[in-house]
């Protein structure tokens, strides 16, 4: 089989020379022969397409340690993830754009806010708990359900005594959405999980449901809600949430400490960080202005042994009703 140096894999693949060496020391890459005398190396010409693909996710701006993961076990899923990643984050900048050509005079049109035909009220019973935490869990990539305890547990004890952050869009009898959370301290709810079926939305339950949680959130006295996000960022940001990089070293906490080290010497210089853990899972905390997926490949490259996403938070009040 014919062999292809560095220049000549280069060109065919479209990888510099210096990205063909970070590959391989990354173990993404690996050239098929080393000279031990020389260090040169050899590429097999078959490993072609295997760099065309790596290619094609770095210009899509995946993290090397998503790269790595997914070349081990691809899955239509994943891609899925990211596709929907990318469209929140290009949302959340469009959106942006709108509103500045508003504010100048350029562009007054407003979207029509589409009709909603559902009823937002807290769950009944238990069973129906396990129902609309059910339906909302089957919209995540991948699916989650009543049975991921470390998810469910907590809305499971919340009921019923906070039964009014626990709620379900109501349509024709079934259920075709859910926010539900608990209250996590004196001053703060989270909000564990909020999702509208499949067919069910660009219909304004998603915002519906927003809206009411954050007024049951209020009534319980909260001044903050927090929550986890990853797709779904630019639907908070809409609705004036704060952004954080969340990263947990789920993966492999042995890595947390250099990794964190690398992180501030790096991609997060000058950035808040906040360090913490949630049971026993090592956490930091990047803020940021917005969901930016530029930073978020930066950190990627250099973190294999934590799970990336986005936290989100709003400070809410009387004086500043939820959502408005």
């Amino acid at each position: 089989m014919k062999e292809l140096g560095p220049a000549e894999f280069s060109a065919a693949t479209g990888l510099s020379v210096k990205a063909l060496r970070l590959y391989d020391e990354r173990g993404l890459l690996v050239p098929a022969r080393v000279d031990r005398a020389t260090g040169y190396r050899r590429y097999a010409e078959d490993q072609v397409v295997a760099a065309g693909r790596i290619a094609l996710l770095r210009r899509a701006g995946i993290g090397l340690a998503d790269i790595e993961r997914f070349l081990a076990a691809p899955a239509a899923a994943v891609i899925d993830r990211w596709r929907a990643d990318l469209a929140a984050e290009t949302g959340v900048r469009r959106r942006a754009l709108d509103a500045l050509a508003s504010a100048l005079g350029f562009d007054t049109s407003l979207p029509e806010e589409p009709a909603m035909a559902v009823i937002i009220r807290p769950v009944d019973s238990a069973a129906e708990l396990v129902t609309a935490f059910d339906v909302a869990g089957a919209q995540f990539h991948p699916a989650i359900d009543h049975t991921d305890r470390r998810r469910f547990a907590d809305l499971e004890a919340a009921y019923p005594g906070e039964r009014d952050l626990l709620l379900v869009a109501e349509d024709s009898g079934s259920a075709a959405g859910a926010a539900m959370g608990f209250v996590s301290s004196r001053s703060e709810v989270t909000l564990r999980i909020l999702a509208v079926a499949a067919g069910r939305r660009r219909q304004g339950i998603g915002r519906a449901l927003l809206r009411a949680f954050e007024a049951s959130a209020l009534r319980l006295g909260a001044a903050r809600i927090s929550l986890g996000a990853d797709a779904e960022a630019g639907f908070y940001v809409r609705h004036g949430y704060q952004t954080m990089l969340l990263l947990q070293w789920a993966y492999d906490p042995g890595r947390f400490d250099a990794e964190v080290e690398a992180l501030a010497a790096g991609p997060v210089k000058e950035m808040t960080l906040h360090r913490d853990s949630f049971g026993g899972v090592p956490q930091l905390f990047v803020d940021l202005d917005e969901p930016s997926p530029v930073v978020r490949a930066q950190v990627q490259d250099l973190v294999s042994g934590a799970h990336i996403g986005y936290c989100m938070t709003k400070t809410i009040s009387a004086q500043n009703e939820p959502c408005s």
